[in-house]
């Protein structure tokens, strides 16, 4: 025989209410039950939802299945217990709602945080439900129906998601902020690489940056044309140097001598030539800086290179030396002038009479003497064949710093020509190495003839 056969379908829940010993119980032993107990019960058991029973003044608990991992701990002895002993720990709670309930305000309760032992222990829980009474044939108040679920999980998933929209609500906040902020900086940076831009575009150098693998990261337009004219094709962004000098082997050689040197790293500025050699004015010098590219982690990524053509400054430089060489040639060196004197029958009186004629004469800034026997000047290292066999000859050296002037001249001075032909003959040979800049020292016989020439 079945006991109880109301309860049947009601799965475990109904199999608890079976297996207690009702005999010493309050309502006494299920075969002797009421009507309306058996009928609320029933409904209860075979319930889907979460659903509590409480019967008579003592609100004795029954609960189905469902209801099963709200009650934790209490599980195994709740069945057919007093309500305030299951809950006594939200008792505090559940008494004002059931006292509404009794008289007659019955309501629906969502999301309720209730702090219980649960399966989980103790813990803060929400719960939504609702509370009805049950009436008897009389309208007493039987007992109680309560419709119940726990909402935690719901609950934190809510409050969860909540947080999360928060924080995703000032997470947008801040990226507007940053991106506000972002649009500030490239708005700075593109002003700044504009400024930078037209500053290579409108300078004469020639601006070449390449990466590690030597293919143009960014080049000027001075710097493309220049590449263009010199080795013949077009470079872009993008290409490889190395590449586009391909099928020109001594060109290529050359950039990569340089270029190989600055993307491993080293700094340093070099002057080297380029271009066809057999191009009339193809071929050209540059001076060429280069440095390292580096990106914003601080990576090195490449070399750049600032170029200037110093062809026509190398060549002027050249010149400029070429010339003080010159100079410093003439500075260093003295001419030697040999003035031959042909001595010719002279008696002494007549020497010591031109000498006290001519005297010492003062042409420009230095002093001259002449000597009785001077007739002949000439210049440099030859002397002028001013002896003739069987004649004495007096020689004066001349050293003549600055421009040389060429003073060669042979003045014979006859015995019947000795007069007034010789001295202006001597004296304009003794200005042209006065204007010369003369310095003279006696060498030889000059000792006799007394021609000197030195700076007042």
């Amino acid at each position: 025989m079945t006991i109880a056969p109301f309860l049947n379908g009601g799965g475990r829940a109904a199999d608890m209410i079976r297996a207690r010993d009702w005999s010493d119980h309050v309502l006494g032993p299920p075969e002797t039950w009421p009507d309306s107990l058996c009928n609320a019960l029933s409904l209860v058991v075979n319930s889907p939802e979460s659903m509590i029973l409480c019967w008579g003044p003592d609100l004795i608990f029954f609960f189905n299945e469902a209801y099963f991992p709200l009650l934790g701990p209490r599980l195994e002895w709740a069945m057919g217990e007093r309500f305030d002993r299951v809950w006594a720990d939200g008792l505090d709670q559940a008494m004002p709602i059931i006292e509404a309930a009794y008289a007659g305000d019955s309501r629906r309760y969502v999301d309720v945080p209730w702090k219980l032992d649960t399966d989980r222990g103790a813990a803060d829980t929400w719960w939504s439900f609702s509370y009805s009474r049950i009436l008897d044939r009389d309208g007493a108040i039987a007992g109680l129906f309560i419709f119940t679920n726990e909402t935690t999980s719901r609950v934190l998933s809510d409050a969860a998601l909540k947080r999360s929209q928060a924080e995703l609500t000032t997470a947008l906040e801040d990226l507007r902020e940053l991106n506000h902020t972002l649009e500030e900086r490239v708005a700075e940076r593109t002003a700044e690489r504009n400024v930078l831009a037209t500053i290579l575009e409108t300078t004469d150098a020639f601006v070449h940056v390449l990466d590690l693998d030597y293919r143009w990261l960014a080049m000027n337009g001075a710097g493309a044309a220049e590449f263009e004219r010199v080795f013949g094709p077009t470079p872009k962004v993008g290409d490889r140097m190395i590449d586009v000098l391909a099928d020109q082997p001594e060109q290529r050689a050359a950039v990569r001598s340089v270029w190989d040197r600055a993307l491993a790293g080293e700094e340093f500025t070099t002057i080297l030539e380029f271009g066809d050699p057999d191009r009339v004015g193809a071929r050209r010098a540059y001076e060429m800086k280069f440095n390292r590219l580096y990106d914003d982690r601080g990576q090195r990524i490449g070399a750049f290179q600032f170029v200037t053509d110093v062809t026509d400054r190398l060549r002027a430089e050249a010149e400029l030396r070429e010339a003080q060489d010159a100079r410093q040639h003439l500075d260093d060196r003295h001419v030697r002038a040999h003035v031959v004197v042909e001595a010719r029958e002279l008696d002494a009186d007549r020497a010591r009479a031109d000498h006290q004629q001519l005297g010492r004469h003062h042409l420009g800034h230095h002093r001259v003497a002449i000597g009785p026997d001077a007739l002949a000047v000439g210049l440099g290292e030859r002397q002028v064949a001013g002896a003739r066999a069987g004649r004495d000859e007096d020689v004066l050296r001349f050293e003549i710093d600055g421009a040389v002037a060429l003073l060669d001249a042979e003045l014979p001075l006859r015995r019947d020509q000795a007069g007034r032909a010789g001295r202006p003959a001597a004296e304009r040979a003794v200005q042209a190495g006065s204007r010369s800049g003369c310095r003279a020292g006696r060498t030889g016989s000059a000792a006799r003839s007394g021609l000197t020439c030195s700076p007042l």
